[in-house]
C-alpha cells in the first residue's frame, strides 16, 4: 500500500497501487472528473475525482464501468476483415486494412456514396478527423450532415436566438441551485444522466418546484414535484397548450417581451386555438392538469427549461418561446438548457441527411462509423438490408456489437479512456482537456492516428488543417487549432485547460472570445479550473465582439420563429401500444436484469394496459410494426403510462418508421 499521509474526505484505494492517474470521464455529457489508481499498468480502482467542480467524487455507473471496459472479453485488440459479413473474420494488419479500405472505396468512385455518419458518443478526434477525410476525400458525406435539422442552423431554435439548439445551454450546472421553477420536456435524464440531473434535485431539495412533461413515467416524474405524463410524440401540442394558458392570462413578463424580443403577435396567433381542451383530446391528460401545469410554471421566477434532443423542431421552438415569454433569459438560473451542447459540433450550414433514407434511396454505397450505430437505425429491415447490400462498411469500435455485425472491416479504436485529448460535449458548457488515465489496450489507435492513416492514403500532399505536416497525428495540435479557430473558444488556449506540461486535466466554460473571459473562480467551494462564463446571454452585455445582446439579426429573440406543432392521430387498434423509447433504470436490483431477460429485451407496461391486453408480468411478448418485429419479456410496472410500451432505444429502433422517434406497435404473446 502506498504509504504517508491521506488528506480528509480522500477516496483511496484499499488495494496495492503505486500511481494515480486523473481524467474526464467521456461515457455522458456530464463530463466528471475521475482518478483511476493503477499498480504497474494495470487498474486497481476507479473512482470520481473529490477536486473536480461537476461531480465532487461521485460517479454513476457508465463512468464505473470503464474498469471493466479495458478488459472486456469482447474487447476489439487487432485489426480484423472478411470477404462478406457470412465469412469468418481473418486478423490482419493495419496496413492491410487501410488498403482493403481505400481499394473498395476506390472502386465506387467519386460520386456521393460514402457516410461518415456522427455519434452521440463519438470522441472529438473522431468528428475533426472525419471532417477532415470528407474534406479530402470527393463524394463523401461528413459527421456535419448528419445533425438533425433541429439541432442544427436550419433549426428554429437557432432562428430564435442565433445559436443553434446543439450549441444552446444559458446557464452552467452551478446557476441552476438559483432556478426557482425547472421545466424537464421529454426524455429521462434522471435515469440516462444522473450526474447532470443531480444539482436539478439539489434545486427542487432547496424549494424550486421542479416539473416533467413527457411520456415516460420513469425516474424523472416520479423525483418531480409533479409530471405531466402525455402521449407519446405530443410534447408539443402540450406545451402549446401551457402557453396558451401563459397568454390568455396575461402572465408573461411584459417588459423583457417588449424589449428583447419580436414576433409576439406570431407567437399568439400559433398558440391561440391550442386550448388546455383541445391539449387533452391530443394528449391524453385532463384539461385541468394544463391549468394547473401552467400555474406552476409562472408562480415564481426565473424558469429553465431543459429539453430532450429527441424532441422535434416545434416542441424546441415552443420550449424556447416559454423561457422568453417568461423574462427568464440572461438570469442565473433561468433560460434553456439543452444536454449534450459543444462549441465545435455545429452543422456547418450543410443541410442535414437521414443515414437511413440515404441507404433506403439507394445513394449510400459504402459507411465507416464509430461504435454501435447500427442499433439504433430505425426503418426496420427495409434499411437493414439495403446496409447489408453496401459495397463496405467500416466499424471503428472498441467492442463486438451490432455494428460490427453488419460490417466488412473492422478496426480497433482505443477506449477514450487510452489517450489525452479534448472533451468538449457537455451539459455544463464545459470544454476540459482529459489525461489519459490507462494504458492502451491491445493493438488499438486513437481516432485520429486511423483518420491520419486513412487520408494519407487518399491524398498523400494533404495537410490536416491544425498541422503543416503531413501525416500529423498530434491530439495537442488538434486540440489548439480548433480552440484558436473558433470564435467561441479563441480567448482559450491548452494551457488554460492542461497546466504545465499537458499534464493535468482542466476546462472552461465557453463562450471565452477573448483571454480576459478566462477568469479563475475563487470560490472556496470550487476548487478544480473549470473557468469561465456562467451564463450565455447576460442581460445588458452584448454577444461577444458584436453590438447585440442576441446574435440574430437584430440582436432580438424571434417568437415569429416558432414551430406550429402537429396534431398526431391517436387511435389505436385493439392490442396495440404506443411505443415510448426509455431507459428503464428504476433501481440498484434492475442491473443488470434490465437490460436483457432470458435473453431478450424487458418491454415496460403498466398494470392496467398489461390487463386490457391480458399480459402478465415474464409474459413472452412479439411487437410487429410495419417496418419488423421484435421479441421481448413483459415487465409490468406502475412507471410505464397507460397506452404505451417503453423498451430501450437499441431493441425497439426496429419497429420505427425511418425518422420517427414513436409508432403505435401490435403486441401478442408468444407461442410457447
Amino acid at each position: 500500500m502506498r504509504s504517508g499521509s491521506v488528506l480528509a474526505k480522500k477516496q483511496q484505494s484499499i488495494r496495492p497501487y503505486d500511481t494515480v492517474t486523473r481524467g474526464v470521464c467521456a461515457s455522458c455529457p456530464a463530463g466528471c472528473g475521475v482518478k483511476a489508481f493503477m499498480n504497474g499498468a494495470a487498474p486497481v480502482d476507479f473512482f470520481g475525482d473529490e477536486e473536480h467542480p461537476l461531480n465532487k467524487g461521485s460517479l454513476c455507473p457508465k463512468g464505473l464501468m470503464v474498469y471493466h471496459t479495458h478488459r472486456h472479453e469482447k474487447r476489439l485488440l487487432v485489426p480484423e476483415m472478411r470477404e462478406s459479413l457470412h465469412a469468418p473474420w481473418k486478423r490482419v494488419s493495419w496496413e492491410q486494412a487501410f488498403d482493403a479500405i481505400i481499394g473498395r472505396l476506390a472502386e465506387l468512385g467519386e460520386e456521393p456514396v460514402l457516410a461518415l455518419p456522427g455519434s452521440d458518443h463519438a470522441p472529438l478526434d473522431y468528428i475533426a478527423g472525419a471532417e477532415w477525410f470528407a474534406a479530402v476525400r470527393p463524394g463523401t458525406y461528413p459527421p456535419a450532415a448528419f445533425v438533425p435539422a433541429q439541432l442544427g442552423s436550419r433549426g428554429a431554435l437557432a432562428a430564435m436566438f442565433g445559436v443553434p439548439a446543439g450549441m444552446l445551454c444559458m446557464n452552467a450546472q452551478r446557476d441552476w441551485a438559483s432556478s426557482r421553477v425547472i421545466l424537464v420536456v421529454g426524455g429521462d435524464p434522471a435515469a440516462e444522466a444522473p450526474i447532470s440531473f443531480g444539482p436539478l434535485e439539489d434545486a427542487r431539495d432547496r424549494g424550486s418546484t421542479l416539473l416533467y412533461l413527457g411520456a415516460c413515467g420513469g425516474m424523472t416524474a416520479l423525483r418531480s414535484t409533479e409530471a405531466l405524463q402525455v402521449l407519446p410524440g405530443t410534447e408539443g401540442v402540450a406545451l402549446g397548450a401551457l402557453l396558451h394558458v401563459i397568454l390568455r392570462d396575461g402572465k408573461e413578463h411584459s417588459a423583457f417581451v417588449a424589449e428583447n424580443t419580436e414576433g409576439m403577435a406570431v407567437l399568439r396567433s400559433t398558440v391561440c386555438k391550442l386550448t388546455p381542451a383541445v391539449a387533452a383530446s391530443v394528449c391524453g391528460v385532463e384539461e385541468e392538469r394544463f391549468e394547473r401545469f401552467a400555474r406552476l410554471l409562472t408562480h415564481k421566477s426565473p424558469l429553465q427549461v431543459r429539453p430532450a434532443l429527441s424532441l422535434d423542431d416545434a416542441a424546441l421552438s415552443l420550449c424556447g418561446a416559454m423561457v422568453a415569454v417568461l423574462g427568464s433569459v440572461g438570469l442565473p438560473g433561468g433560460g434553456l438548457n439543452m444536454p449534450a451542447v459543444s462549441p465545435f459540433r455545429s452543422d456547418g450550414g450543410i443541410a442535414p441527411e437521414s443515414l437511413e433514407q440515404l441507404l433506403d434511396d439507394g445513394r449510400c454505397k459504402a459507411v465507416i462509423g464509430y461504435g454501435d450505430w447500427a442499433s439504433r437505425l430505425t426503418g426496420g429491415k427495409r434499411v437493414r438490408k439495403a446496409l447489408k447490400a453496401c459495397s463496405l462498411v467500416v466499424h471503428v469500435g472498441c467492442f463486438d456489437d451490432a455494428a460490427r455485425a453488419l460490417s466488412h472491416v473492422s478496426l480497433p479504436v482505443a477506449h477514450w479512456s487510452e489517450y489525452a485529448s479534448l472533451r468538449d460535449v457537455s451539459d455544463s458548457r464545459a470544454v476540459q482537456w482529459s489525461g489519459a488515465l490507462l494504458a492502451p489496450a491491445g493493438d488499438s489507435r486513437t481516432p485520429l492516428e486511423i483518420w491520419t492513416a486513412l487520408a494519407a492514403k487518399v491524398a498523400p500532399d494533404a495537410r490536416a488543417p491544425w498541422s503543416d505536416v503531413s501525416a500529423d497525428t498530434g491530439q495537442e495540435r488538434m486540440a489548439g487549432h480548433l480552440l484558436a479557430a473558433n470564435p467561441l473558444t479563441a480567448g482559450i488556449t491548452l494551457h488554460d485547460l492542461a497546466g504545465e506540461g499537458m499534464a493535468s486535466s482542466g476546462g472552461v466554460q465557453w463562450p471565452c472570445a477573448k483571454q480576459d473571459d478566462v477568469a479563475l473562480e475563487r470560490s472556496r467551494f470550487i476548487r478544480a479550473a473549470i473557468r469561465g462564463c456562467n451564463i450565455l446571454f447576460k442581460a445588458h452585455t452584448s454577444w461577444l465582439d458584436s453590438g447585440h445582446r442576441f446574435p440574430t439579426a437584430n440582436g432580438r429573440i424571434r417568437l415569429d420563429a416558432v414551430r406550429a406543432p402537429q396534431h398526431p392521430a391517436v387511435s389505436l387498434k385493439e392490442r396495440a401500444v404506443w411505443l415510448v423509447l426509455s431507459g428503464q433504470v428504476m433501481h440498484a436490483a434492475d442491473h443488470p436484469a434490465v437490460v436483457l431477460r432470458d435473453g431478450l429485451p424487458l418491454a415496460s407496461i403498466h398494470p392496467e394496459t398489461a390487463a386490457r391486453l391480458r399480459l402478465r408480468a415474464g409474459d413472452k411478448l412479439i411487437l410487429r410494426t410495419e417496418n419488423g418485429t421484435v421479441n421481448a419479456v413483459a415487465r409490468v410496472c406502475w412507471s410505464a403510462r397507460l397506452d404505451t410500451v417503453n423498451m430501450e432505444p437499441e431493441f425497439a429502433a426496429i419497429l420505427l418508421p425511418v425518422g420517427e422517434t414513436t409508432v403505435a406497435v401490435q403486441i401478442d404473446k408468444a407461442e410457447k
